[in-house]
């Protein structure tokens, strides 16, 4: 498969667009087995109906362009511009509610929210972080992928290989009996997944309704909260309205970056973010890629003694 000639598209852009940093979420640091960066490429690996898929995309000039191999080739390419933010409508949305998110939306014009349309997996890496640490999140997501051990229609630009994303069933496969522990994820954490593992095809319609009614259904799911369903609906629907609350650092960094304030509440973040309503999400990725952050304090949060690390 990997000698597969790709096929490829182009769409003409009218303004900037930062595909790196529009599919940032999208991606667990470095490391990540199913997607990387190389030469200003973004390449990942995807699912689809027709198959699996390798996509890479970059923009030269005022085109954007992607090719992508494998069986799910065509699908990868059609996700292509609303996976970049292209196809993001931000009308409505007043930046001047705040100088910050005004300055940093006319300097990054091109930050838009990109949508993978797959809530299955943006579900998997959101339950993940629950109530852990990002670093701990990253491994299990990393490790999990490599456990399933399905490789993608990957064409020689690499070292490491490039995993699919894990599918529900590999996903209860490597949970089960001791799995979850060796992939340090613990008991509740892996139960959340079990649940959405087994309802995943229902989870994935939600992306034909409303982000809004996706969160609620989700919510519905035992061990799947508000924190959770806002990660998951993001970036999997590109939700401008989502608000992580719950979050142990993002009302800090909203807090400080509003009112200079270098302690929040969820409650102090969500009265500084309504002046957004009902783009909250946007101005939130605004302030996150402008580089403020709360004043340290301490040291950083301890790893839990209670979640278990991922053997190699």
């Amino acid at each position: 498969m990997q000698d597969v000639n790709p096929i490829g598209a182009a769409w003409a852009l009218d303004g900037p667009l930062d595909v790196v940093t529009n599919t940032a979420l999208t991606r667990t640091a470095r490391a990540d087995p199913t997607g990387f960066l190389r030469d200003g490429r973004v390449w990942r690996a995807s699912r689809h109906p027709s198959g699996p898929a390798t996509l890479s995309f970059w923009t030269t000039g005022s085109v954007l362009r992607a090719e992508a191999w494998g069986p799910g080739a065509e699908e990868a390419l059609v996700a292509v511009p609303a996976l970049t933010g292209l196809t993001d409508d931000p009308s409505g949305f007043e930046p001047s509610g705040h100088w910050l998110v005004h300055d940093v939306a006319r300097a990054r014009p091109g930050v838009r929210l990109s949508a993978t349309g797959s809530i299955f997996d943006a579900a998997v890496r959101a339950i993940l972080g629950q109530k852990v640490t990002g670093l701990q999140a990253k491994r299990s997501f990393q490790a999990l992928a490599r456990r399933c051990d399905d490789r993608a229609p990957l064409p020689v630009v690499s070292r490491r290989p490039l995993f699919l994303p894990p599918p529900p069933d590999e996903t209860l496969r490597a949970l089960a009996g001791h799995g979850a522990t060796t992939l340090g994820i613990d008991a509740t954490r892996a139960a959340v997944l079990r649940e959405v593992a087994n309802v995943a095809d229902h989870v994935d319609a939600l992306t034909r309704g409303s982000a809004q009614d996706a969160r609620a259904a989700l919510e519905r799911i035992p061990g799947l909260g508000p924190w959770t369903s806002n990660e998951i609906t993001v970036v999997a629907m590109a939700d401008a309205d989502a608000v992580s609350v719950g979050d142990y650092h993002l009302k800090n960094i909203v807090s400080f970056a509003l009112a200079d304030e270098p302690r929040g509440t969820d409650e102090r973040m969500v009265e500084l973010l309504e002046v957004f309503r009902p783009h909250r999400a946007r101005a939130v990725r605004l302030i996150e890629v402008s580089g403020v952050r709360p004043p340290r304090y301490g040291p950083r949060m301890d790893v839990p003694a209670h979640v278990p690390v991922p053997r190699p």
